[in-house]
């Protein structure tokens, strides 16, 4: 969810079904402490388990069961404030909603390295002006027998929509990203 504009190679495509209509959230909703470059240098030069566990459409976006509407309702919460942190301009914001692996998938799905990646957040954020602005919408939110929880989130910018497909695990009192790969306009308006 990290916004199209770090997002080299997101495939802008036609509205899908959505769950919900867009929402353009204020840069105030930004609520998250930045994640230190520390941190991030440091998740994206340690894997876990050689690499990173990556969930696409194909294997996760059919499976499992239509989440509940408390489920719904926490997912578009994280896609609103990381949108909200994108709007902000500040990266470091919306990757401290990333677990360690997320942050991998997010650097390998975009052919990122670390320092790359890092060098982009080292920057001072620097506000989209209120015309660019994203909207974000959320759609097909699913329960996975592993219990992780999988969507596909769509941005919607001045120069068109670009879609996500998540998957997010549980850490103490909220989701994080676990997983973000960009989706192809071919598998990007599934039927929720």
């Amino acid at each position: 969810m990290a916004i199209v504009a770090l997002a080299p190679g997101v495939t802008l495509a036609q509205d899908g079904t959505p769950i919900v209509d867009f929402v353009t959230p204020d840069p105030a909703e930004c609520w998250i402490a930045p994640r230190s470059i520390d941190s991030i240098a440091s998740a994206l030069a340690t894997p876990l388990a050689g690499t990173p566990t990556m969930v696409t459409p194909e294997s996760d976006g059919t499976v499992g069961q239509a989440a509940d509407a408390e489920t719904v309702a926490a997912v578009a919460a994280i896609a609103r404030e990381a949108t909200a942190c994108g709007n902000l301009g500040d990266y470091r914001r919306v990757f401290a909603l990333y677990t360690d692996n997320g942050l991998r998938v997010f650097a390998a799905d975009r052919g990122m390295t670390a320092e790359q990646l890092a060098g982009a957040l080292a920057a001072t954020p620097v506000p989209l002006p209120e015309a660019s602005w994203q909207g974000v919408r959320v759609r097909n939110v699913r329960i996975q027998p592993d219990g992780r929880v999988t969507a596909f989130i769509d941005f919607r910018a001045p120069q068109g929509i670009g879609n996500v497909f998540i998957a997010l695990i549980h850490q103490g009192d909220r989701y994080f990203v676990d997983s973000e790969v960009a989706v192809p306009s071919a598998v990007a308006t599934p039927t929720p």
